[in-house]
C-alpha cells in the first residue's frame, strides 16, 4: 500500500522502524553516539517510527536531558508531518537517567518493560566524599588557591560548610525538579505529586512500576515492534538499527 512502500528511482522501499539503543551509562561518548542515531532516524524519510531501548543505570543529568530533547523533537514536532511516534523497550535496567530518556517517547508513546526489569531510581545525586580525617592523620595540609569561596565547594579533604550545603542543594532541588516535571508531563496517568511519591531514589519492579503507571506493559522488544507496527498502519516494515 502507499504506506508501507515508497518508490524511488524505479526502486521500492519498505517503510521503517528504526531501533536506536542506549545500553552503557549516559556520558560521553556514547551521548553522542545516541544524538547521531537520533538524528538518522529524524532524517530517513522511511522511518515511519522509533524503538528505544534502554538498558542503562543512568548517568549525567545534562546528557540524559540532550537525549530525551531529541527524541521529544521527533515524537511531539512542532510540524505534526514530521511526528515519529516513539516506542520504548526497557531491558535489564532503565533507572535514574535511563527512565529520564524514556520520557522522550511523549504521552502518546508505550512503554515496555520485561518481566524482570529494574526501573524508577527518581532522583540525583552528587557524589562527595569526606577523607578530613584522613589526611589528619597523615598529617596532609590542603590549601587551595581559588577565586571565590565556592570554587572549592566540593574538596573531599574538609567538611561542607552550611552555605556551601545551602548552594549545592539548590542544584540538586533544580534538576530534581526537571526531572519530576519531565515524568508529569509524558505520563498520562501520573501528576506532580504522584510522581514525588515515587521519586524516593527507589528501583522498582517492572510490576511495581506497572502497577504504579510508570511504564504501560509488560513484553518484549518484538512486542514493542508489533505494537508499534501496528499503531502505525503498516502490514510490513524493516526494522533496522541506527
Amino acid at each position: 500500500s502507499a504506506q508501507e512502500k515508497y518508490h524511488s528511482g524505479g526502486r521500492t522501499a519498505l517503510a521503517k522502524i528504526a531501533i536506536i539503543s542506549v545500553k552503557r551509562t549516559i556520558m560521553p561518548p556514547y551521548t553522542e553516539r545516541a544524538l547521531k542515531a537520533i538524528k538518522q532516524a529524524s532524517e530517513d524519510k522511511y522511518v515511519k517510527g522509533v524503538i528505544l531501548v534502554v538498558d542503562s543505570p543512568g548517568g549525567l543529568v545534562a546528557d540524559s536531558h540532550q537525549i530525551y530533547h531529541r527524541l521529544q523533537e521527533l515524537s511531539n514536532p512542532d510540524d505534526p508531518e514530521k511526528k515519529k511516534p516513539i516506542y520504548v523497550a526497557m531491558q535489564r535496567m532503565a533507572a535514574s537517567g535511563g527512565y529520564y530518556i524514556a520520557m522522550g517517547a511523549g504521552d502518546e508513546g508505550k512503554i515496555y518493560a520485561e518481566p524482570t526489569t529494574w526501573t524508577g531510581s527518581i532522583g540525583v545525586i552528587i557524589p562527595r566524599y569526606d577523607v578530613s580525617k584522613l589526611a589528619e592523620k597523615w598529617d596532609i595540609k590542603v590549601e587551595p588557591l581559588t577565586t571565590g569561596p565556592f570554587k572549592d565547594a566540593l574538596s573531599p579533604f574538609r567538611e561542607l560548610s552550611p552555605e556551601e550545603r545551602n548552594v549545592w542543594q539548590g542544584i540538586l532541588d533544580d534538576a530534581f525538579n526537571r526531572f519530576v516535571t519531565v515524568i508529569a508531563d509524558n505520563r498520562p496517568t501520573l501528576d506532580t505529586e504522584s510522581v514525588k511519591a515515587l521519586a524516593t531514589g527507589q528501583v522498582y519492579t517492572a510490576d511495581q512500576a506497572l502497577e504504579n503507571g510508570m511504564v504501560d506493559k509488560i513484553g518484549y522488544l518484538e512486542d514493542a515492534i508489533q505494537d508499534l507496527q501496528s499503531q502505525l498502519g503498516l502490514e510490513k516494515a524493516r526494522v533496522v538499527s541506527f
